[in-house]
């Protein structure tokens, strides 16, 4: 899970700061990071002084809230917000167990405010990567994109926004 966690917090950071040169790092051998033409976020954790699961952010962050509060907000996809970002899919189970469902309500809004489109696609049930009835211990690969309510709302946001290979 905690690979993943890094996952959605990259995508929604490389969508929303690639601009930012404090989150560049310029001696990579690939060049500086930019903007992908659309983003698409399963479950992805957008407003991280808000999230209960400490743990897992402190890891991606490199320290507790309650130490660097300022290096959170900078790691939180929404912080940056400003109406340049590409358009958005978020695909959110509603029960959640990890990454509440309003952290792709919140981020939706914001994006909408600055009018930059942002869909939300609410799947029943679930969890944050965890199938029905998987007890916490157990790690599925089940997710929000494994339905076909899902992969077909991908295709075609995919087809509108980047267009068809």
């Amino acid at each position: 899970l905690r690979r993943r966690a890094r996952s959605a917090l990259t995508i929604g950071l490389l969508a929303t700061a690639a601009d930012l040169a404090e989150l560049q790092d310029d001696t990579c051998p690939s060049g500086r990071a930019t903007a992908p033409r659309a983003a698409i976020s399963a479950a992805g954790p957008m407003d991280l002084p808000t999230l209960s699961t400490g743990s897992i952010v402190e890891d991606f962050v490199g320290a507790p809230f309650d130490e660097d509060p300022a290096r959170w907000a900078l790691a939180s996809p929404m912080t940056p917000v400003d109406g340049s970002e590409p358009p958005f899919l978020f695909i959110h189970d509603e029960h959640d167990l990890i990454v509440q469902l309003e952290q792709s309500e919140q981020m939706a809004k914001a994006l909408r405010s600055v009018e930059v489109s942002a869909e939300l696609l609410r799947l029943e049930g679930g969890g944050h990567l965890l199938g029905d009835g998987a007890g916490l211990g157990q790690e599925q690969s089940e997710g929000p994109f494994d339905t076909s309510e899902s992969a077909m709302a991908v295709f075609d946001f995919l087809e509108r926004t980047v267009g068809v290979p």
